[in-house]
């Protein structure tokens, strides 16, 4: 008996057509499971993000604290001294004041960084140190406010001649160490911000190009950029500044519209980027964590 081929072209046709059509379900299987891992796992990637820019936010926030509340406390300790309160209250002046122009070279070689320690009277007059030093506006109304609040008063980042940018502390001084009595002077103490401020807001940020951490300030219409600025090397600290009009950034965003915690937006490069915000207590500073996106 003879065994009858069905090879027809229209057999052949429906079989390539068959295995063409299972061929593709497979293939749109395979890419829809492939699409949905893939989102799975760059939505966690995207969450191990927030968490990690989150964590780093707060860490750098903490140690900026800690550094302003030593500072605090170490003018609360230094006002106490006798021969600080006796010196501007001219009692055993000569002896005092030698003894004050010692504690505060004691203490600026301490190794806290304090660049310069300054004491005045009530009429803002340099008492101790025996140095020249012209106040710059901005220390001089700290000093004023010190003794008019009869409180402690941040002395915010501003350049000063020697183009060092500093900031520092003013607290008033009073009679016989009583904090309900008169106030007699103020002292001023002055810190370098490239020595421990900037540091602090660089630290663990090298080990990405994309991460920075920022501090910056509302200034009449502008947002003024006070540290460092990783996409604009060019720009030194306190001189780039933005309008404040400008909502987009995340710097913007903070300063006008109070949107703290984690956020996405632009950066002052005109980024993407997702970071997290926060006020700095005690300051007009907002602190920027912030990433690139990737495209």
């Amino acid at each position: 008996m003879r065994i009858r081929r069905n090879d027809s072209p229209n057999v052949l046709k429906s079989s390539f057509l068959k295995i063409t059509i299972l061929f593709a379900l497979v293939s749109a299987i395979i890419l829809v499971s492939a699409y949905g891992s893939y989102l799975f796992f760059a939505n966690e990637m995207l969450n191990h993000e927030r968490e990690d820019l989150q964590s780093l936010g707060k860490m750098k926030a903490e140690r900026i604290n800690d550094l302003l509340n030593n500072c605090h406390s170490d003018t609360n300790i230094f006002i106490a001294r006798s021969s600080v309160w006796k010196t501007l209250m001219a009692i055993d002046a000569v002896e005092e004041a030698r003894r004050l122009t010692k504690a505060i070279t004691n203490m600026l070689q301490s190794g806290k960084n304090y660049r310069r320690i300054l004491v005045v009277d009530m009429a803002f007059q340099l008492v101790a140190p025996t140095i020249s030093h012209r106040f710059e506006p901005i220390e001089l109304s700290a000093l004023r406010e010190a003794v008019k609040t009869r409180d402690f008063v941040l002395v915010d980042l501003h350049r000063i001649e020697d183009g060092v940018i500093v900031y520092g502390a003013a607290h008033p001084v009073f009679a016989n160490d009583d904090s309900n009595g008169a106030v007699v002077g103020a002292v001023y103490f002055e810190r370098a911000a490239q020595q421990d401020l900037f540091p602090l807001l660089e630290l663990e940020s090298t080990s990405s190009y994309s991460l920075e951490t920022l501090i910056a300030r509302q200034e009449g219409n502008d947002i003024l950029f006070l540290s460092p600025l990783r996409f604009k090397p060019d720009a030194s600290p306190l001189s780039f500044r933005m309008s404040i009009n400008n909502y987009q950034t995340l710097a913007g965003n903070a300063l006008v519209r109070g949107q703290f915690g984690l956020v996405t937006g632009h950066d002052y490069h005109g980024n993407d980027v997702i970071g997290t915000t926060r006020a700095v207590p005690g300051t007009p500073w907002v602190m920027i964590t912030k990433r690139r996106i990737q495209p």
